[in-house]
């Protein structure tokens, strides 16, 4: 069974130094998975290492909800076509 994180949405915000808003947003755009109870958000290990990739880009690199969104597709992307490459590589070699 996967491991959650309960956490209120107020130290969540203190701890990551986001606006309130900001968390609402990002929950909006789907960039961060999270479920209500009562006055905690519920959130999976993994999508507390995406809320500090997202937090590290926010601060570092100044880039709003919707930049944000813009890079993580476009992180996904290049992934995508890395995996791709690398089955393709394999194809060739086989060939070889």
């Amino acid at each position: 069974m996967e491991e959650k994180i309960y956490i209120s949405v107020v130290e969540l915000c203190n701890h990551y130094d986001l606006s309130q808003s900001f968390f609402e947003e990002l929950l909006e755009n789907e960039l961060v998975q999270a479920d209500y109870q009562d006055n905690f958000v519920t959130i999976h290990r993994d999508g507390l290492i995406t809320l500090e990739k997202i937090t590290r880009i926010h601060h570092e690199l100044h880039i709003n909800v919707e930049g944000i969104d813009v890079v993580f597709n476009l992180l996904e992307r290049i992934e995508q076509m890395q995996e791709e490459m690398m089955m393709l590589r394999r194809k060739v070699g086989n060939w070889e």
